[in-house]
């Protein structure tokens, strides 16, 4: 009994010094609500916030501003990006966004008909988890 009071107490003592010694503080915050997706590159954040892709300006850690903003059909799962090409997979399909003027990001893409849990984009390819359907 004794051991595994000892062992219990070691575990409890050495979380709490690695949480302290990760040194981790909230800086901001933007997107209330729904956010399952996000790309850091930069001073930008890309993210989703339910059916809205944003492009945040986190340059400013005490003034965070949503600086361009659109929708697509479907909860925003994944975000990958390349360049200035941003791939947003939801559980409507996949869409691909220019995001070259961060005030005014534009969809000029889509493959729809199926739920895309996750993209990846690599050599002039997107690849697609798609559930039980499998990589496409």
């Amino acid at each position: 009994m004794k051991v595994k009071i000892y062992l219990v107490l070691m575990l409890v003592a050495g979380l709490s010094f690695a949480l302290d010694s990760l040194n981790i503080s909230l800086v901001g915050r933007a997107l209330h609500g729904h956010c399952h997706a996000v790309q850091i590159e930069g001073d930008y954040a890309y993210a989703s916030a339910g059916e809205q892709f944003r492009i945040v300006n986190i340059s400013d850690t005490d003034s965070i501003l949503v600086e361009g903003y659109c929708y697509v059909h479907g909860t925003i799962n994944d975000i990958d990006k390349s360049g200035d090409v941003v791939f947003a997979s939801t559980n409507k399909g996949l869409f691909i966004i220019d995001v070259s003027l961060p005030e005014n990001p534009v969809e000029i893409g889509r493959f729809t008909g199926t739920k895309c849990l996750s993209a990846f984009y690599s050599d002039s390819t997107v690849y697609l988890a798609c559930g039980n359907e499998g990589v496409r």
